[in-house]
Order: structure tokens, then C-alpha cells, then sequence
């Protein structure tokens, strides 16, 4: 026996999905900015990190922000140096 969902209950899981995944990144995203606010220095590097990345690729990917940007990687995982 197979069961359908209605169109309000296909749209229910969808929005339970949008906030499960939103929730963590948005806090993580608000942690990050509020410590780049409060330590201006940090902020500084990171800004240097990025331009150095713009100025040399043009652009910012997946795969810059993967293998390259060692510091943004500290920041947000809170181990910078």
C-alpha cells in the first residue's frame, strides 16, 4: 500500500528541511561576525586573506575557499592564530 502526500504536507517537510539546515549555519555565521566585530585585528587579516585571493583569481569558489584560505578556515571553526 503506497500513501501520497498532499501538497501542505510535501511543503511542511520542505520548510522542515529549510530551517533544520538554516538554524546551524545562521548561528555559526552570527558567531563568526560577532568575533570579527569584537577583534578588529582578526578582521584585518581576514580582509587581507580574501583580497589576496580576489587580486590573484578573480573570483571566490569552493574549491579557493577549500584549499586556500587557510584563516577564513580558523575563523569559522574558532581556532585563529
Amino acid at each position: 500500500m503506497t500513501t501520497k502526500f498532499t501538497m501542505g504536507e510535501a511543503a511542511a517537510q520542505a520548510f522542515v528541511f529549510l530551517l533544520g539546515g538554516f538554524d546551524t549555519s545562521s548561528t555559526t555565521l552570527q558567531a563568526c561576525l560577532f568575533e570579527l566585530a569584537a577583534h578588529p585585528e582578526t578582521q584585518e587579516k581576514l580582509r587581507e586573506e580574501v583580497n589576496k585571493l580576489m587580486d590573484k583569481n578573480g573570483k571566490v569558489s569552493y574549491e579557493n575557499l577549500h584549499e586556500k584560505m587557510v584563516y577564513m578556515d580558523q575563523v569559522i571553526n574558532g581556532r585563529n592564530q
